[in-house]
């Protein structure tokens, strides 16, 4: 299976549980790359079958994709 980036909100009601939330999405296959407890986000790496699983780990609200954009270049006829 393909690894993907993912970013995961933590519920506003577990802030004050971000190392708990983590340990527990370790658990569930998540790579850990960044912590930003302030805010509540963690993010990290996974294979892409185990993404439905991080999603049901208590207190995360989201679980979102590593999306990429490209844009045409700045002499592109098409803006």
């Amino acid at each position: 299976m393909p690894k993907v980036t993912v970013t995961i909100a933590i519920a506003d009601d577990h802030l004050n549980q971000v190392a708990e939330v983590v340990n527990h999405l370790r658990a569930a296959g998540l790579t850990v790359q960044q912590v930003m407890a302030e805010i509540g986000v963690v993010t990290g790496t996974c294979e892409s079958s185990q993404v439905a699983a991080l999603s049901h780990v208590a207190g995360v609200e989201s679980v979102e994709g590593d999306r990429t954009i490209r844009l045409a270049p700045p002499d592109s006829p098409i803006q």
